[in-house]
């Protein structure tokens, strides 16, 4: 039997081993709230969209970026050595939610849509429009590597191969094969409207050599899609076998040897294989850059802006001068460096311009654009050299140069009204894994499986 001076002691053990059992399972029970709570905020992840410039906020091989956002007043409780890094880092990209499950990188959206304006002011051909042959050889130094380069960033090598063919096979190749059939339509219409294409520039095959051109990617048509496939399961290989650490001098290797094997292989090999050595080399580049460029201030694209700009612009002039052109070393010399300097001079430019709408949406839907590029400049074209009386050809270069920027914005605004309804409607034409919608809260393209 107990006294009551034990039974006292025996129910304020009690009461205390009470007490600590609810403290823990209420610390538990709030920790446990947290940890769900924490998990309901943080929306999954999408799979990756070729045509969508977005990256997963955690993902391992990405560059760790915070999203945090601080006090107006967090800088001044730093010390005074580090406040100057704590202001670069409030000058970090803006990452803008797309439908709360991705985030965006506004300026290398700017980066893509620049880029594809680009390639279709590229695409006007210097033989309908002569006065702007050295702008156009100007931009073909740099535009298609810095889309590589672009595509590069957000690379990921830790997807297994077979998954990895099978990802890039669905976003790239079948969009290929897709819209590659509708360039056919120029060899029709040359047997419909003969007069119209005498003496044109163009393809000069008949219909079925044209379809042999397009299954084994002979052609220059839509070119980037099959290359960006090839040069994505090589630097797979690469990125396996050697790592990250060597990938910027094997990417320099690789321009040099693609240089030389150019050089000795002028016909055309399937599958764009002439040019995958450069394209796995920029888009290596690309990757290996992929945390500074993420990361890049404002001060630090302007520095990059005035070193890459005046280069580019000597290399630009160097490569129209016959002494360089007459020896194959210099001209790929001149090449190389132009398309390294003018990709940095467009990332500069793209992360120092403010963010306009009608700029990203391009840059959102590129391969659309790439896709639809050749055939709406040729309809555009058609339309506008029948409603203006005076040959393109024969007008002075600012007239040659309004004309062809009108054909540009009109052909990419017409390109525009088709990209909700491939990506809502035909979103499989397109690489997407389901169709798209615009949230009426939002305003983002929302996808959703079929």
């Amino acid at each position: 039997m107990q006294t009551p001076d034990n039974q006292e002691s025996d129910i304020q053990g009690s009461a205390a081993v009470s007490s600590s059992v609810e403290r823990e399972g209420s610390a538990a029970v709030s920790s446990s709230v947290e940890r769900e709570s924490s998990a309901a905020a943080s929306p999954p992840v999408e799979p990756e969209d070729f045509a969508a410039v977005s990256f997963p906020v955690k993902h391992k091989g990405f560059a760790a970026v915070s999203l945090a956002v601080e006090p107006e007043d967090s800088a001044a409780a730093l010390p005074e050595s580090e406040r100057t890094s704590a202001a670069e880092v409030s000058e970090t990209p803006p990452l803008q939610s797309s439908h709360g499950s991705s985030q965006r990188v506004s300026w290398i959206d700017t980066a893509k849509g620049i880029t594809m304006f680009l390639v279709f002011f590229g695409h006007l051909n210097a033989t309908w429009f002569p006065a702007l042959a050295s702008t156009i050889g100007a931009i073909f130094l740099f535009h298609m590597p810095a889309f590589f380069v672009l595509s590069g960033i957000f690379f990921r090598p830790e997807m297994s191969f077979p998954h990895l063919v099978k990802h890039r096979a669905w976003q790239l190749l079948v969009p290929y094969y897709i819209f590659s059939a509708l360039l056919l339509g120029q060899t029709l219409g040359k047997d419909v409207l003969p007069a119209f294409y005498a003496g044109r520039p163009g393809r000069q095959g008949t219909l079925w050599q044209d379809v042999v051109a397009i299954i084994f990617n002979t052609t220059d048509g839509l070119w980037f899609l099959c290359s960006l496939f090839t040069a994505s399961l090589l630097l797979w290989c690469i990125v396996r076998v050697c790592g990250e650490r060597f990938l910027i001098p094997i990417a320099l290797v690789l321009l040099v040897a693609d240089a030389a094997v150019r050089h000795v292989l002028t016909r055309p090999l399937p599958f764009t294989l002439n040019q995958v050595l450069s394209s796995t080399a920029y888009l290596a580049l690309g990757f290996a850059c992929r945390k500074v460029l993420l990361a890049l201030t404002r001060r630090r694209a302007a520095l990059l802006t005035l070193i890459c700009a005046p280069i580019f612009l000597c290399l630009a002039w160097l490569s129209t001068l016959p002494l360089v052109n007459a020896r194959w070393t210099l001209t790929w010399t001149v090449s190389i460096l132009a398309s390294l300097f003018g990709t940095g001079m467009l990332l500069g430019l793209s992360r120092l311009l403010p963010v306009l709408r009608p700029v990203t949406f391009v840059g959102r839907s590129t391969l659309i654009y790439y896709s639809l590029n050749d055939i709406m400049l040729k309809v555009c074209k058609l339309v506008v050299f029948k409603l203006v009386p005076v040959a393109s050809a024969s007008l002075p270069a600012f007239g040659q140069f309004a004309e062809g920027l009108f054909v540009v914005l009109l052909a990419m605004a017409l390109v525009g009204l088709l990209v909700p309804l491939l990506k809502r409607y035909l979103w499989w034409t397109v690489g997407l894994s389901g169709p798209q919608r615009k949230s009426r809260r939002t305003g983002v393209a929302a996808s959703r499986r079929a």
